[in-house]
């Protein structure tokens, strides 16, 4: 709900004699046509940014990636050794090369990301990291945190717990880009 709509519906409200209760939730819920529709204004950086690069949102976040691990499992069964002769020995048993792969979430870096009009900017405890918004092809909301494609190389996941306004932000932020 715009502002003019709330206004527009508190004078109907009083017009009519009707008090009107707005959801416990009403005030994020402006938040969020504010981040959507509204002007973003910008906050102030704790870091160096750019000529005319602003910071629009922050928080602190885990930083992961997909990471495959492949394990060979070669051996399973009862073997047995035969002495054929001096130095030459049979072996039997069941001998099965087999390769098991599993994708897991690995934990990359923890630190503060940073939105800004340009690009997305972490300060970790290991190390910075920055993603122009050029190099972001999409962005999945999940129920913990955001993942952002790239063009090339992996996709981050950035964890956190209010996944709604980071998300909210981000895509304002890349539509305006």
């Amino acid at each position: 709900m715009s502002p003019d709509d709330e206004k527009r519906l508190n004078d109907m409200s009083k017009g009519l004699q009707v008090n009107l209760e707005f959801d416990p939730n009403f005030p994020k819920f402006r938040k969020f046509w504010e981040i959507e529709s509204g002007t973003l204004q910008p906050i102030s950086s704790p870091i160096n940014l750019q000529k005319s690069e602003n910071l629009y949102y922050s928080a602190r976040i885990e930083w992961y990636e997909e990471r495959t691990k492949t394990t060979y499992v070669t051996y399973g069964g009862i073997t047995a050794n035969f002495r054929i002769a001096k130095g030459l020995s049979l072996r039997s048993g069941m001998i099965a090369p087999n390769r098991h792969t599993e994708e897991y979430m690995k934990l990359i870096d923890t630190g503060e990301v940073y939105f800004t009009n340009k690009r997305i900017i972490f300060v970790g405890e290991h190390g910075n990291k920055t993603i122009p918004f050029s190099k972001i092809l999409d962005i999945t909301p999940y129920g913990d945190g955001i993942e952002v494609g790239k063009d090339t190389g992996r996709k981050p996941f950035f964890k956190f717990n209010d996944v709604e306004t980071m998300g909210l932000y981000l895509a304002r932020l890349l539509k305006d880009s």
